[in-house]
């Protein structure tokens, strides 16, 4: 958080669950990087291909939950 505050950052990007509570409970915005690659493909700053490849690099590390949500919401 020290780094977030330093450098004026509009969000921390982290899929710790134990961290985000703490974000939250601090008001502090956050964004999973799954969603993160999401909103790349939103802004049309990478293509769904590369983003699946990206989320498929990410699986080991994120939550079920969070890559099965990139995943369909890349599908759709």
């Amino acid at each position: 958080m020290h780094l977030f505050f330093n450098t004026n950052a509009r969000a921390i990007i982290s899929d710790d669950r134990a961290f985000l509570n703490l974000l939250e409970q601090n008001n502090i915005p956050f964004i999973t990087p799954a969603a993160l690659i999401i909103r790349l493909v939103e802004l049309k700053l990478i293509s769904k291909d590369e983003a699946m490849g990206a989320l498929n690099k990410l699986k080991p590390y994120v939550s079920k939950n969070n890559y099965n949500n990139a995943k369909a919401n890349l599908e759709d």
